[in-house]
């Protein structure tokens, strides 16, 4: 069976970062992220970044690779911001960069006193 080798140019490879100050909901951020990974229809290439979850007193780490993805908790550092920040490496990023960030933006805790 011959070996079939996927081409492509770098210069289709495009890198966007999604950001949040404010908390997100937990549930919110994982239901987004799966339908980054599965149903969005962006090649995702890689992903990766740190998630400030409401109620949690840890900062939650995202990976993916292609269609599957983790997310591990760990302590915050000494001073460090409180913040979440994703970096997407993949094809047709910068078209839907606002579609992208809006949604990211809508897992945001609205009220942080009690995370709806």
């Amino acid at each position: 069976m011959p070996l079939i080798i996927e081409s492509w140019a770098m210069s289709d490879i495009q890198t966007i970062t999604l950001s949040e100050n404010r908390p997100l909901r937990k549930a919110s951020i994982e239901a987004f992220i799966r339908w980054l990974v599965t149903e969005s229809g962006i090649r995702l290439i890689r992903g990766k970044g740190f998630l400030f979850c409401h109620g949690s007193s840890e900062k939650h780490e995202f990976q993916s690779v292609r269609n599957t993805y983790s997310i591990s908790a760990r302590n915050w550092g000494n001073g460090e911001a409180q913040k979440s920040t994703v970096t997407l490496i993949g094809f047709g990023l910068n078209e839907k960069r606002i579609q992208l960030q809006e949604t990211f933006s809508e897992c945001a805790a609205i009220n942080s006193g009690n995370g709806t």
